[in-house]
Parts: C-alpha cells; structure tokens; sequence
C-alpha cells in the first residue's frame, strides 16, 4: 500500500517539510559561520539559498494558516515570528533597501554597520 497525501492530509508533509527547512539552516548556518562575513553574505545571498528562503517562508505561512485553522495559537504565533524574523532579514538585504528605496520616501538607512 502507497502512501498518499490524501491518505493521511497535509499535516505530516507540512511536518517534513518544516522539518527539512529547519536542517538546511542549521547546516547553512555551521557553515557560514566558518567562511567570515563577506562570504557569508554572498552564500546567504546567492540565488539557491534565495529560493530556499522563498520555501521557507511559504512553509512558515502554510504552518501559520494551518495553525490558525486549528485554532492553535501558541503554534500560529510561533509560525509568526519565524515570518517576521524571515521577513526582517530580507528587508535587511540590499535588494530589501533598493524596494524600500522605491516604496518609503525618506531618509535613506544604513546597510552596514557594526556595534561597539
């Protein structure tokens, strides 16, 4: 006997699949740790980590909807902070200030800096 997602509903491949997300950031991040900062960023910022990041944040937000569906929300709020945490990394990115360049008119903000 097969299995189906019609067999057994979303619940375990929406399990896996934020299961599998959360590994390859663990490995992503062991790794960038080891390569210094400006090869970090290039690695975090190349375009398969960027489609990484674009599933999952569509993993966080099934997660959510699920959550929110459930009525669970302890588990919608967690799914919520990894969306925002998601989000803020990529409002943060040079790509991120050329859109808020073009959506917020303002003083620009800083890309880089370091604290003391």
């Amino acid at each position: 006997m097969s299995w189906s997602p019609s067999q057994y509903g979303l619940r375990p491949v929406i399990r896996w699949a934020g299961v599998v997300c959360i590994s390859i950031l663990i490995v992503l991040s062991i790794v960038g740790a080891f390569l210094g900062p400006e090869r970090a960023r290039s690695l975090f910022n190349s375009v398969p980590v960027i489609g990484y990041w674009s599933i999952t944040g569509l993993v966080l937000v099934v997660g959510c909807v699920h959550r929110c569906l459930h009525k669970d929300w302890p588990g919608f709020v967690a799914h919520l902070g990894g969306l925002m945490v998601l989000g803020g990394g990529m409002w943060g990115s040079v790509l991120g200030h050329r859109i808020r360049g073009l959506i917020v008119q303002g003083p620009s903000t800083v890309q880089r800096g370091s604290s003391i």
